[in-house]
């Protein structure tokens, strides 16, 4: 009999830290001008990002993707207009927290989006996030396992044939984020913070590898594996 394994190979990442619409209604029978406009936009780096670093913005996730729309960037929320383009490069001179507001505009209306982005000092002493790993010595077969920095999670089960199609299983993965360095002996660790899905925007902020899908210095995850 064929027998069933599973493998879960994951990357973990440990992170130390609506649009308006506009336009007009002609009739209940015609469209709105400018109804599907979104801006939607968000940048690199993401988080712990020092004064003079350079920031790079990006709106073309904004609505409608048809080659229609024109970008206005307001990067400190005073209501001027910094830049032009669908995507943009900054820096910030001094520490401190600023909005950034995107609008988009395809003629007939405009729509905007505004975020915070958070400025630390230029000599801000930065923290090193370690995920941990888990790697075990081989497979199901027996054969040996690769190693790495990362959690490596095999599920075996003899008894399940290969074309049962009910088969579900799961397992529990054990993160733990204790070797992360505060990255001076005069700072301490206070906060841990995991995004278990670095390709998933679960708070919805235009962002996907800064969600706060758990806490902890350590956390057992159990939907690890289905």
């Amino acid at each position: 009999m064929r027998t069933y394994s599973g493998l879960l190979a994951t990357l973990f990442s440990l992170l130390m830290f609506s649009s308006a619409l506009s336009g007009c209604i002609f009739s209940d029978d015609s469209p709105e001008p400018g109804s599907d406009l979104e801006a939607i936009f968000n940048w690199s780096p993401t988080t712990s990002i020092q004064a003079g670093t350079d920031v790079t913005f990006n709106g073309s996730s904004s609505l409608p993707q048809d080659g229609s729309l024109t970008y206005r960037w307001d990067f400190n929320g005073d209501g001027s207009n910094d830049a032009s383009g669908q995507e943009k490069t900054t820096s910030y001179a001094s520490e401190g927290t600023y909005q950034v507001i995107l609008t988009v505009t395809d003629g007939l209306g405009e729509a905007s989006s505004t975020k915070e982005i958070i400025i630390l000092a230029k000599n801000a002493v930065l923290p090193t996030a370690d995920t941990g790993s888990e790697n075990p010595d081989s497979d199901c077969q027996g054969n040996e396992a690769p190693s790495g920095n990362f959690y490596l999670i095999y599920i075996c089960e003899p008894e399940k044939s290969s074309n049962d199609r009910n088969t579900r299983v799961t397992t529990t993965v054990n993160l733990d984020g204790s070797a992360s360095d505060p990255g001076s002996t005069n700072h301490y660790m206070t906060d841990w913070v995991w995004d278990l899905n670095t390709n998933i925007d679960s708070d919805g902020n235009g962002i996907e590898d800064d969600d706060v899908d758990e806490t902890g210095e350590v956390h057992e995850w159990k939907d690890g594996a289905r």
